[in-house]
């Protein structure tokens, strides 16, 4: 008998009683887990618009008109956001990490400084949105519009965003090593001190894109005059 078996045969012969504790603080536990949120902070952002710094943790929302919302530092961690309108909305230094965006609108948005790793933002509309400074490292960005979002020295390490839109984005600074860019689209993009360490390049549009500077896939530092191609 090895000790995870001892361990169980002593539970065992103390009974049904303890059992059954066991089994009530589980569903204690796991039920405090599922609706972590707090009620009272969901009611306010449903009546006013406006919850910074609440606490909506694995809040549903899904499909829910939160344009122009003030949830500045809020944590919205594990929420569904799904096709949430988020427009215009003040998101800056949010924390909503693994958070599902799947096709929710959030063009216009502030989430400069805001968390969003491990973030679901399949098919996202993220145009003309302040992303400065964002935590992005493995979020899924597959098909989003970024165009013209200002994503300055964000952090997009190991980020999906094949078939993204990053039309005139700036992207100074930003950090996309090991990033699978497929497909995407990053004409006339910003991409001054760029680091595209192991990223995917393939089929990666980089018309009019000044690549000075630019640490490409293979490590090295593109020269000066590199337009559209990495000269080394």
């Amino acid at each position: 008998m090895d000790i995870i078996e001892r361990g169980f045969y002593k539970i065992r012969r103390k009974g049904a009683a303890v059992v059954c504790v066991v089994a009530l603080v589980s569903i204690f536990v796991f039920s405090g887990t599922a609706m972590a949120f707090n009620k009272g902070n969901l009611s306010r952002l449903n009546a006013t618009g406006k919850c910074p710094d609440c606490d909506l943790t694995n809040v549903d929302l899904f499909g829910v008109n939160l344009s122009r919302a003030d949830l500045i530092k809020a944590n919205l961690s594990g929420a569904n956001l799904s096709g949430v309108n988020l427009s215009r909305a003040g998101l800056s230094r949010a924390e909503l990490t693994g958070v599902n965006l799947v096709g929710a609108n959030l063009a216009g948005v502030d989430l400069s400084g805001a968390n969003l790793s491990e973030a679901n933002l399949i098919n996202a509309v993220l145009s003309g949105g302040n992303l400065s400074d964002a935590h992005l490292v493995n979020a899924d960005l597959f098909g989003a519009n970024m165009a013209g979002a200002n994503l300055t020295q964000a952090n997009l390490t190991s980020a999906v965003l094949s078939g993204s839109n990053l039309y005139r984005a700036n992207l100074a600074g930003v950090n996309f090593t090991g990033a699978d860019l497929y497909g995407a689209n990053l004409t006339s993009a910003n991409m001054t001190g760029v680091n595209l360490f192991q990223a995917n390049l393939r089929g990666t549009d980089l018309t009019n894109v000044n690549l000075s500077g630019v640490t490409w896939t293979d490590g090295s530092v593109c020269k000066p005059g590199s337009k559209g191609k990495c000269r080394k």
